[in-house]
């Protein structure tokens, strides 16, 4: 814990502070949401270290998700008057996330019914579940943990992008749209270089062009979203 503080003290001082008050919280506002935002990555992560490492995903939830936990813990602690912000962002960040991924799901299905291939967009959600519940069957149990599993991941994701990004939400629609769109291709660059060998994708270029399309659909939601309800809170008088 004492280096993760140490850590979290030098991020945090590398954004600067704004304004007197903000010198005076402990940790700069910037720098808060550039921790939060990194932190934010767990369950992707997890994936990750399966992936590559074969390191079982519950084991890698288990221990990004203490590390989530410990280091929101110190920052909210040193973020002094701008805990609420935070907050704020971060939980409007999950509830962009969730929308962008129901857009991402949405956009698969409709385009694996209108091409014919065989292809399943789905299959990630199987594998999730197998893993989470060491199992090899395909049942319900399966499919709605993997679907969980699924949703957290769009859900984290979503508040690292309105984290480190739309932030206060002071950034126009063009912009946070292009950008979105550009977090999406991102996270399709890292599903085109793992998910092939990892699902044993026999229809690639179904799956590239599903996959992709897919993406487009979660940054095109994830970006408008996340700014249109941040810049909400300001018209309701929120911090």
């Amino acid at each position: 814990l004492t280096r993760w503080r140490n850590w979290t003290m030098f991020a945090a001082s590398a954004g600067g502070t704004v304004g007197s008050v903000e010198g005076r919280a402990g940790v700069s506002l910037v720098g808060a949401r550039r921790v939060l935002a990194f932190l934010a990555l767990f369950s992707g992560v997890a994936l990750l270290f399966n992936i590559v490492l074969s390191i079982d995903l519950r084991v890698g939830m288990a221990v990004t998700t203490l590390v989530l936990v410990g280091g929101a813990v110190l920052t909210f602690r040193r973020a002094g008057p701008y805990r609420r912000r935070l907050a704020r962002i971060a939980g409007y960040g999950i509830i962009a996330g969730v929308l962008a991924t129901l857009a991402y799901d949405a956009a698969r299905a409709v385009l694996s019914m209108i091409d014919a291939s065989p292809y399943m967009p789905f299959e990630a959600i199987v594998r999730f579940g197998q893993l989470l519940l060491l199992s090899t069957a395909r049942d319900a149990g399966v499919i709605l943990a993997g679907a969980l599993f699924h949703t957290l991941n769009g859900a984290a994701f979503g508040a690292a992008f309105t984290l480190g990004v739309v932030r206060d939400g002071r950034i126009g629609i063009p912009k946070v749209f292009l950008l979105g769109m550009g977090w999406g291709m991102f996270l399709e660059a890292l599903q085109f270089t793992l998910y092939p060998d990892w699902l044993g994708i026999k229809y690639f270029s179904e799956f590239v062009t599903i996959s992709t399309l897919g993406h487009l659909a979660y940054g095109a939601t994830l970006g408008p979203v996340a700014r249109s309800l941040i810049r909400r809170s300001w018209r309701d008088g929120d911090d």
